[in-house]
């Protein structure tokens, strides 16, 4: 999906999130961030981290 949204857009802005990850296991956030997603994230998400990379992304 993520490879398809840059192909579409190469400018769109990507935020993956997932709750499978483990702290420091290699799983699908690697994967997200290795296939082109801007930030990625393991759920629970601080609203606080969200929102940054949020407007991070949107000022880019």
């Amino acid at each position: 999906m993520i490879q398809e949204l840059r192909q579409n857009d190469s400018e769109v802005r990507l935020i993956a999130m997932t709750a499978y990850d483990q702290e420091g296991e290699v799983g699908y956030l690697h994967l997200a961030e290795e296939y082109g997603a801007d930030r990625a994230f393991s759920k629970p998400i601080p609203v606080k981290d969200l929102l940054n990379a949020v407007s991070k992304l949107l000022d880019q």
